[in-house]
């Protein structure tokens, strides 16, 4: 079951997660749908601290001892309520909670609220990624580049990069990484 494999069994997001993490000299990771942690599991064991913020408390009950580990804090609500209350300077953002059916799809009000937090990265999972035909969510909007490209330079105020994944293994699912320059 893909749900209970970080990243959906995806082997190619830990490389570059690293990667990034490594370059920027990343320590802390922000996740929104934390949904049965397994995700959270990996990234605790791969940075210093690890918060995550989940709206579904059912998935909280099914996730095992994935969020076991000392350096990660469970968050639970909506993404948009809480984290206003996680931001930290030079974190990397981890956002897949676009899936849930509490509260609707959060993406664009999730990039709204790192306005002026500093990031270093923000990784969205289940993106669209031009000319790949890997998954990606849609709800009133699609996950894609033209509904969020707007919000970046608030975000990011001197530049940022992106990048697609160009290999998907797993469920198959588009992420895009936009990472400070």
């Amino acid at each position: 079951m893909n749900g209970l494999i970080p990243f959906e069994g995806d082997s190619f997001i830990p490389v570059e997660i690293l990667a990034i993490r490594d370059r920027l000299k990343i320590t802390t990771v922000i996740e929104t749908g934390t949904q049965f942690g397994s995700t959270t599991k990996w990234l605790g064991q791969h940075f210093k601290t690890v918060a995550t913020i989940e709206a579904d408390p059912a998935f909280i009950d099914q996730s095992g001892d994935n969020l076991s580990a000392k350096n990660i804090a469970l968050h639970i609500g909506l993404s948009q309520e809480v984290l206003p209350n996680v931001l930290v300077k030079g974190a990397m953002y981890y956002l897949d909670a676009h899936g849930c059916e509490i509260g609707g799809c959060p993406l664009k009000e999730e990039l709204s609220i790192l306005a002026g937090s500093q990031p270093k990265a923000i990784v969205i999972h289940d993106f669209k990624v031009p000319d790949k035909d890997f998954g990606f969510d849609a709800y009133d909007y699609e996950l894609k580049i033209e509904e969020i490209e707007h919000l970046l330079p608030a975000i990011f105020p001197k530049g940022y990069e992106i990048k697609y994944n160009d290999q998907a293994d797993g469920a198959c699912r588009g992420i895009i990484y936009i990472t400070t320059l």
